[in-house]
């Protein structure tokens, strides 16, 4: 969300830490080139933010050599931007696989780094179950919704897409409509009642299937894809307001008085 609270964090306190982390993990014992870093940013911010910005140079820095590849759903900062509110996030994904594949460098890599914020880790985290190609070496991932969000964000004065995709998801959240269109949406679980989750369960068009929680539709594909990468690091910020409930950073299930029930 634009330079939010959490990347600051990261950029003060963690991101240092990490971008070391990920240099010291991502090179081959016979080749010095580093592997190249895939960033996704999250809802409401965009590609060319300063903020995701440093985090790549910060990388590079460390491990001078990184090739960084920032996501870009839509061309401009504008789009791009829109795109994380309102949007059909299989198809988001999709072009990422498209684009990582395309790209001359990036596509003869034998693995890359990824970090994702936000929402922007669980959709790397699709990337590396559906396509995986290059595959996935070390995902880090900063306040992401794995386990989904059971609530709605609040939005700014005169964020206009943040109001449009928050308006629609609260008319009706499992309409194929909001399901294909409106990003939160496709991340939204509700699992405090069984008829609430059936819901989840029959009309999700995106989280349900990741999570692989469908009986008898499950990808074991996902599953080893996931168990093939050298490290996935999950970090949940202790006062994050924005996604609710914040345990879902770790696939956490809480209740109603935010009591962690049972992980995933």
């Amino acid at each position: 969300m634009g330079i939010t609270r959490q990347l600051q964090l990261v950029l003060t306190f963690g991101a240092l830490a990490t971008a070391s982390w990920i240099a010291k993990t991502s090179t081959d014992d016979d080749d010095d080139t580093p592997l190249p870093l895939v960033i996704w940013h999250g809802l409401g911010d965009t590609y060319n933010n300063p903020g995701i910005i440093d985090v790549g140079d910060i990388a590079n820095e460390i491990n001078p050599g990184t090739l960084v590849h920032i996501v870009n759903i839509g061309g401009s900062a504008n789009s791009d931007r829109s795109a994380t509110f309102l949007g059909n996030v299989n198809e988001h994904v999709d072009k990422l696989c498209a684009d990582l594949a395309a790209d001359p460098i990036i596509s003869t890599a034998p693995a890359i780094d990824a970090i994702g914020f936000s929402q922007g880790g669980q959709f790397l985290r699709a990337y590396v179950e559906r396509c995986n190609n290059p595959p996935v070496r070390s995902l880090v991932t900063f306040g992401s919704q794995h386990n989904g969000i059971s609530e709605f964000m609040e939005c700014g004065l005169v964020d206009v897409p943040c109001h449009a995709a928050i308006g629609l998801l609260r008319t009706n959240v499992w309409s194929e409509t909001v399901q294909t269109r409106v990003v939160p949406a496709q991340y939204f679980r509700d699992p405090s009642t069984a008829d609430k989750y059936e819901k989840y369960l029959e009309h999700s068009g995106f989280l349900a299937d990741i999570n692989n929680e469908r009986p008898n539709q499950q990808n074991p594909r996902y599953k080893e894809n996931i168990a093939n990468m050298t490290n996935f690091v999950m970090y949940m910020f202790e006062d994050d307001t924005t996604a609710i409930p914040k345990e879902s950073s770790w696939f956490s299930e809480v209740n109603g008085t935010d009591d962690i029930i049972g992980e995933l």
